[in-house]
């Protein structure tokens, strides 16, 4: 439809034309002759195509000379890179120091051993008991041998046979988390049921570095305590005191049976009354003893602490 026209007659205006040949319309109404010239139309579009041609591969052309021309460029760069690399001595490369990698390798390993290193900690007594429904039990003294505190104190116990094969092997740890460098606690170990063949045992005292992660427990002062009866057999009713500015929770009181000469025969515990003991508060509580100990006592120790409040 793009090709269709409308021929007018030049000189009345009508579009009613005889065509008489390829170049020549004649007009119905008024008898006048047209000429029309086809191919000037067809050279303009030819002339037009040609040059669109022209114009393409003359970009095509300076385009690939551009092209050429970069990487040429580029291509020289990286050659003089590589002469420059190459006509520098062996001298002016940096050498690695081998004598300060030693001593770096030294420094490492150094750290590591003392960070592996165990704590050392050392049972200092030990006294062992029987139970009224026939289970053993041992109350160990384990001491802080280390320049600094220590976490998770206690023992392991292992058990022989009488040709030397291992038949059992016991660990239990002190209810005090935390030991101080110097300190002393005293750990329980109960065999509910020992062999039944004769057996030998061999006990080690271990601990554990503290780490950031640990969560220290809360001292708490116990302000005074009765016994009740005598024996072993015992309850011990006293108070306990929270000195911090905080409130601490869960409370637990150990108390420590000791002959003349001072060493752990016993043990016992038991929570404070009030499980939420506030800054500054008081609490009462009750021990049942003698369950676990082994010679009528001289004295009773009593220590207590806690765990702080967590919204604190």
């Amino acid at each position: 439809m793009s090709d269709f026209k409308v021929i007018k007659c030049q000189s009345c205006g009508s579009s009613v034309v005889d065509i008489e040949g390829d170049s020549i319309i004649e007009c119905s109404h008024c008898g006048s002759k047209i000429y029309v010239n086809k191919a000037k139309g067809s050279r303009l579009v030819a002339l037009n195509s040609l040059l669109l041609i022209g114009l393409i591969v003359f970009v095509a052309v300076a385009s690939f000379w551009y092209s050429k021309d970069n990487s040429s460029v580029a291509i020289k760069q990286v050659v003089n890179q590589q002469q420059n690399l190459i006509s520098k001595p062996i001298s002016a490369i940096p050498k690695l120091d081998t004598e300060k990698l030693k001593i770096h390798k030294a420094h490492l390993k150094k750290e590591q051993q003392t960070s592996e290193k165990q704590p050392e900690v050392s049972v200092t007594s030990s006294v062992q008991g029987q139970t009224s429904i026939g289970g053993w039990f041992w109350i160990f003294t384990i001491s802080n041998d280390s320049d600094v505190a220590v976490a998770r104190p206690g023992v392991t116990m292992s058990l022989f046979d009488s040709e030397g094969n291992r038949i059992d092997e016991l660990r239990v740890w002190a209810r005090r988390e935390h030991l101080p460098a110097g300190q002393h606690t005293e750990v329980l170990l109960f065999l509910a049921k020992p062999p039944e063949e004769e057996f030998t045992s061999k006990i080690v005292g271990m601990a554990k570095t503290v780490t950031k992660y640990d969560i220290q427990q809360e001292e708490i002062k116990v302000k005074a305590f009765i016994v009740k009866g005598t024996g072993k057999k015992v309850e011990i009713v006293g108070d306990v005191y929270n000195p911090n500015n905080y409130q601490v929770d869960f409370i637990e009181i150990v108390a420590i049976a000791k002959n003349s000469k001072g060493t752990a025969v016993g043990t016992a515990k038991s929570y404070a009354s009030i499980t939420n003991l506030p800054a500054q508060g008081t609490s009462g509580f009750k021990i049942s003893a003698g369950t676990f100990v082994a010679q009528e006592p001289e004295t009773w120790e009593l220590w207590a602490v806690g765990r702080k409040h967590r919204s604190n």
